[in-house]
């Protein structure tokens, strides 16, 4: 898990850079605002990186790519939650589906007359996976916790570009083969990477 991490971490690089040129963009902009409060929606682009452990075995890493929507309900400028889903598939033979869904807790940084505002995102989510495999259809479950490091850049109050870098992890708690559940004894699973969205404030 913490090597994927570390993986996933090589991904705030460029993420920092865009960021660090949101801020000189937004200092440079005085006149263009920016909102955390209330409801927006957005949808998004992911590439992802998954290592998981199977009975104590640390397996190979594997890529995927992933797409979603993003719901988000601000309380003020600052505090706010957050509904993340997604769904996509993993660079591997039959191509295994996977979706997630994360229900997040969010701290929105800087005030509403920057351009830029960099957030935190802490939660929980559901992960579920498949696969059609020689043997059968086969499918796991994992429970995770999360945690996102993001920011908005605001063209106006109504519409902004979101990147965020994310990485997740936790326990399979269920896995099946043709219907019939397998024992998950010591099976971990560990997620990182990095998006791209537009998001949308009505």
């Amino acid at each position: 898990m913490i090597r994927t991490l570390r993986q996933s971490a090589r991904a705030i690089v460029p993420a920092l850079a865009l960021f660090a040129a949101a801020d000189f963009a937004s200092a440079q902009s005085p006149e263009i605002k920016s909102t955390a409060a209330g409801f927006s929606i957005g949808a998004f682009a992911a590439g992802r990186t998954f290592r998981s452990t199977v009975n104590g075995s640390e397996q190979d890493m594997v890529n995927g790519g992933s797409g979603g929507l993003v719901i988000h309900g601000g309380f003020n400028e600052h505090h706010g939650i957050g509904l993340r889903l997604q769904g996509g598939k993993l660079d591997l033979d039959g191509e295994p589906k996977f979706s997630q869904a994360d229900l997040t807790y969010r701290y929105t940084f800087r005030q509403p007359r920057n351009q830029f505002r960099p957030f935190l995102d802490v939660g929980v989510a559901g992960y579920t996976e498949r696969n059609e495999t020689v043997l059968g259809r086969f499918e796991q479950q994992a429970g995770l916790v999360t945690l996102a490091l993001g920011g908005q850049i605001h063209f106006n109050r109504a519409v902004a570009l979101e990147i965020v870098w994310s990485g997740a992890g936790g326990q399979i708690t269920t896995a099946k083969l043709n219907g019939s559940k397998l024992t998950v004894d010591d099976n971990s699973l560990a997620a990182g990477g990095l998006s791209l969205g537009l998001v949308f404030h009505p």
